[in-house]
């Protein structure tokens, strides 16, 4: 039998690509804007819903248990409770799986006390987390010999005596650790996580090294998808952020980025660890109320201080927008005018290229004149989970014949209220008026960035989102 991944002992990485690194400046918007509301009803209901959706999620896509959306969205919001669980093609009894989540649950918290309390990750603690994820799960499935499937006792907290190295459907084997080697791995596991802290590597960075090198570890009989999870939530929360959510959506590009990541190419699972957190945030920010009126009751002393207080007026009844976040529109209207440029070179390109054959011509044009346009690359962001308003919305369209096709970059508002967040979505629209996904990802702005990083960012975006939908055009022709 043929081994798809040969095991080899963990290393501390290779190259990474730093400027994947968009967070930073995205979790100071979350905390300046949500420092004063700490202790709100609006950022308590928050947390609880992601807490359990995180629970759900982390078994959901080890098929621990089969929860349907709408089940999920129920539990979600109403709690976790086991009536609200079908009995019919959920994969267990209500019961047991409500008692799972709530272990799921327990886990988190266990791990925000940890946080708090200020203690290094060590293998103890990633024993005791062990346990707690799967408290209520007592055997687990193996296949023997002769290919027949039984169950064994699940030892929680202990490392496993067997080899777990799955067979893949194509009947290739992953290799993960020997047991006569997990001990020493995991204590080399520990002490590069250590010098990666010690160094302030970025935190998606940290995450994602962690997870996958647990993960190659696999230093458990069963559980190790949902104790790296959790561990690479940890590093997330520690740098200020929210746990890592892996959705059923993401559940391909994840298994394709720890793949690419066992080939030694990290980038695209820290990629889709920034595009987790990413959705969070827009998220939570969404969840806080709007900025209120002046605290301070003394009055105006001057025209200037009057005028002041006649801005927060206005600020509250959200006719305008607090000042800090205008540098956030004024970003956008830097980027889109170097993307009309660049965009305008691609025309021109084409233009001379094409210009021998009658069949092909370009337009190149405003949004305000591709309404349509627009609206298909907004319905692609929120099947992302990035929600989009049409207000504000800003950018180009290169329509291409025959076709007709466009390449739609559209700079839109994050969420129903502006709060200092603008997304980009490059999109690629054909003949049947369906936009697809251009660029691997969306971009992200925000008040927090600095003109620099934001352009040198947005450049190599750009010209990957441009590269792919000129392929997508060019194998419609």
């Amino acid at each position: 039998m043929s081994v798809a991944h040969k095991w080899s002992p963990i290393e501390d990485g290779g190259t990474i690509d730093l400027s994947l690194e968009e967070l930073p400046p995205l979790i100071e918007v979350w905390k300046e804007q949500s420092s004063v509301l700490a202790e709100t009803d609006a950022i308590r209901t928050f947390n609880e819903r992601l807490n359990r959706e995180w629970a759900i999620e982390t078994g959901f896509i080890e098929r621990v248990y089969a929860i349907d959306r709408g089940t999920t969205q129920i539990l979600i919001e109403k709690g976790i409770e086991a009536s609200l669980i079908p009995r019919e093609g959920s994969g267990r009894d209500p019961d047991q799986i409500a008692a799972i989540l709530q272990d799921h649950l327990d886990a988190l918290d266990g791990m925000f006390a940890f946080i708090k309390g200020e203690r290094d990750v060590s293998v103890g603690y990633i024993k005791e987390l062990h346990g707690a994820l799967l408290r209520h799960i007592d055997t687990h499935t193996v296949k023997d010999s002769s290919g027949r499937f039984f169950e064994v006792p699940l030892l929680k907290g202990v490392y496993k005596t067997l080899p777990n190295s799955p067979t893949r459907p194509d009947g290739t084997i992953h290799d993960y650790c020997p047991p006569e080697h997990v001990a020493s791995e995991m204590d080399r596991l520990m002490e590069i996580h250590r010098k990666h802290v010690e160094a302030k590597l970025p935190m998606a960075i940290q995450a994602a090294w962690l997870h996958h090198a647990f993960t190659q570890i696999h230093p458990f009989t069963d559980g190790n998808g949902r104790v790296a999870r959790t561990l690479a939530s940890l590093v997330f929360v520690k740098g200020g952020a929210f746990p890592l959510v892996i959705r059923r959506e993401d559940h391909v590009r994840y298994i394709e980025a720890l793949e690419q990541a066992d080939a030694g190419n990290l980038s695209p699972l820290v990629r889709l660890f920034v595009a987790a957190e990413r959705r969070v945030c827009l998220q939570a920010l969404q969840a806080l109320p709007w900025p209120g009126a002046r605290t301070d009751s003394t009055a105006p002393a001057t025209p200037e201080e009057a005028i002041s207080a006649i801005r927060e007026t206005l600020v509250r009844k959200r006719e305008v927008i607090p000042r800090p976040w205008e540098a956030a529109t004024t970003l956008r209207a830097n980027l889109i005018l170097h993307a009309q440029g660049r965009i305008n070179g691609v025309n021109q390109a084409l233009q001379s290229e094409l210009q021998g054959s009658p069949r092909f011509r370009t337009t190149l044009r405003g949004l305000a004149a591709a309404q349509e346009a627009a609206g298909a690359v907004r319905e692609v962001a929120s099947q992302l989970g990035i929600e989009t308003t049409s207000e504000s919305t800003e950018g180009v369209a290169l329509e291409l014949h025959p076709g007709p096709c466009n390449i739609v970059l559209a700079m839109l508002v994050a969420g129903k209220d502006f709060r200092g967040v603008i997304v980009g979505v490059l999109g690629f629209i054909g003949p049947d008026k369906k936009a697809v996904l251009a660029a691997d990802d969306i971009f992200q702005l925000n008040y927090k960035d600095t003109q620099n990083s934001v352009t040198s960012r947005f450049n190599r975006w750009l010209d990957v989102g441009l590269t792919r939908a000129l392929e997508l055009w060019r194998e419609r022709l």
